[in-house]
């Protein structure tokens, strides 16, 4: 087992679903030096993602928290599609952040791996409500597990500290305890 951290440098995180949740964790991909892909099924939530993204990096830049370079970077380093496709290329980690029902969450998670996935990219859920455990069965690759933390992410959050953790490569059930931390039985 070990903990990834999205801090962790010139990773592509791919996030399904380009509303406030999603949004948000493709954002801090971004402020921690990642690519940062976000998929959806609506043009229009996906063109509300890229502005929204776009606004808040410009903003950092106008209060003197990034500079113009780092801004122009981060800006570039954000892709939105809804090609499923360009959304696992290559992808390290893929964050699901879409609506709290299984059969969706089931269905994307049956499209990400018919569209590529790599046995060694993280696949994640961003659930608050649902069992990671009933999410993760039946998926192709039974090394990964699901999980990433439950709270809407915010760009003002100090990037030293860890904002999303996965536990990886454990079959047994698992926890979410406060403090980010996951407690793997």
């Amino acid at each position: 087992m070990f903990f990834l951290n999205i801090q962790d440098k010139d990773m592509i995180i791919s996030v399904c679903g380009a509303g406030t949740m999603g949004r948000g964790i493709a954002l801090l991909g971004l402020l921690s030096g990642n690519n940062a892909r976000i998929y959806d099924v609506s043009e229009t939530a996906l063109q509300n993602a890229d502005a929204y993204i776009k606004t808040q990096i410009t903003k950092l830049c106008e209060k003197g928290k990034l500079s113009q370079e780092e801004a122009y970077r981060y800006s570039q380093n954000l892709l939105c599609t809804n090609d499923i496709s360009m959304l696992v290329k290559d992808a390290n980690f893929i964050i699901e952040a879409i609506v709290e029902f299984p059969e969706p969450k089931h269905e994307l998670f049956v499209s990400i791996e018919n569209a590529g996935l790599s046995e060694t990219t993280i696949l994640a859920t961003n659930t608050s409500s649902l069992s990671v455990n009933v999410l993760s069965k039946n998926r192709k690759y039974n090394g990964l597990i699901y999980f990433t933390d439950g709270y809407a992410p915010s760009p003002t959050i100090k990037l030293s500290i860890p904002t999303l953790w996965c536990v990886y490569g454990y079959h047994g059930e698992i926890d979410h305890l406060p403090g980010k931390v996951i407690k793997v039985k």
